[in-house]
């Protein structure tokens, strides 16, 4: 059915008839017999007060974890023809040219918003690093995802509210090398995820995963360098750590990550989701963030608020503790203290204020309107914390700043 505008009687764009805040993508057809591993082809139209395209998507399930939960992530690839031979690419929101996103489902984050803030500050931090390796500064968002709220919807019926953010791959971090690779630690328990035993790459799904090679299924060169690194964090004397691990590893890079972990209170995300990045005209593994939907104190275990004073570096008897259980955390604590209060005062003058971050915090949460919350989670009843996400978020923000302050100024 064509829509006329009654006035002059010139046919109307879904984007002009359009009358949402958000845009909303529509799938029509089966998902009969989807899973992680089985992909379904379904019609696929985007809406927006701005943008109006249909294609095709070739879909998944997204996820390890998360397939438990009744909201699913969805892994969707965009293509021109019913056959997906002739990939849809997009050049939007600022990204580099795209065929592949997920659609993430942040069942446990009522907010959305806590992995697309903590991601937006990774890059804010990324963008003012010293040394930061040139590559990452051309992708789409220095390295790290990035995303935007959408409702979904099958057939007409409402599937939920969602971000469609970038995909974790080699587009993504723009490699086009046969010697690039993407390394992410699965879990928080093995402890060859905690630097404390080699990888053995034998159960990706709670250790370490190739997540991206550039020789394919060859890729024993790359899991052999991340073993280097991990052989080095074992093995090396204090001075040793100092003095070399720069060729294993990207100081610069593990200098912010650390501070972002304190910052936002990802402890599990000192093993869990850890990303290493790894340039054929790079020597060191180079740290990325990824899947931080516990951002700002959001307790993913008991689904509760986390105590903002939980998580801090401590000095014991035998040095830096850096509370993560990670060796490499704790020798990149000792080692570089310095120079991470160093960084951590530099960024608080700026990409660490309070009221940047918060300000982040305010803009994601009025993109979306309070209607779709509840109609999200009418359809997905779950267990949420007590309170205002937005206001708690804020709250633990500047309990932690002042917390972190008093830690890295040595007071």
């Amino acid at each position: 059915m064509v829509s006329v505008c009654s006035r002059c009687g010139k046919e109307l764009s879904r984007a002009e008839i359009y009358t949402g805040t958000i845009p909303r993508i529509d799938f029509y057809g089966s998902m009969d017999g989807i899973s992680k591993s089985n992909r379904v082809t379904l019609n696929f139209d985007f809406t927006s007060p701005t943008e109006v395209f249909s294609c095709y998507s070739y879909t998944t399930w997204q996820g390890h974890n998360t397939l438990n939960f009744p909201k699913k992530n969805y892994t969707i690839r965009l293509f021109n023809d019913e056959e997906v031979t002739d990939k849809h690419r997009l050049v939007f929101n600022g990204w580099q040219r795209e065929h592949k996103y997920v659609l993430k489902a942040n069942y446990r984050d009522i907010s959305q918003a806590r992995n697309l803030v903590a991601a937006n500050l990774w890059a804010d931090m990324a963008a003012t690093r010293p040394n930061l390796f040139e590559t990452l500064r051309h992708t789409s968002n220095y390295g790290a995802v990035d995303g935007f709220p959408v409702v979904v919807y099958l057939n007409g019926e409402f599937l939920g509210l969602y971000t469609m953010n970038l995909h974790i791959d080699d587009d993504l971090f723009q490699m086009d090398n046969a010697y690039d690779a993407v390394m992410i630690a699965n879990s928080v328990e093995p402890e060859e995820c905690l630097f404390r035993a080699e990888a053995t790459f034998t159960d990706q799904k709670t250790a370490w995963e190739v997540e991206f090679c550039g020789t394919g299924d060859d890729d024993q060169w790359a899991k052999e360098q991340l073993n280097e690194l991990i052989r080095f964090v074992m093995t090396g004397s204090d001075e040793e750590f100092r003095e070399h691990i720069g060729n294993y590893l990207d100081v610069d890079g593990a200098i912010d990550y650390l501070i972002f972990l304190y910052v936002t209170g990802l402890q599990d995300n000192a093993a869990k989701d850890l990303v290493l990045l790894k340039y054929h005209d790079c020597d060191a593994w180079i740290p990325s963030v990824y899947d931080m939907e516990g951002a700002f104190g959001l307790d993913l275990d008991a689904m509760a608020y986390a105590d903002p004073a939980a998580f801090l570096p401590a000095q014991t008897d035998e040095g830096w503790d850096s509370g993560t259980g990670s060796l490499m955390w704790d020798r990149i604590l000792q080692a570089f203290r310095p120079e991470i209060a160093a960084r951590y005062a530099e960024l608080r003058q700026g990409v660490l204020t309070e009221d940047r971050l918060t300000a982040r915090v305010d803009t994601y949460w009025d993109q979306i309107p309070a209607e779709y919350r509840h109609m999200d989670l009418e359809l997905y009843p779950r267990e949420v914390p007590e309170g205002d996400p937005q206001e708690q978020m804020r709250n633990y923000i500047h309990e932690r700043l002042v917390l972190l302050d008093a830690v890295f100024s040595g007071r």
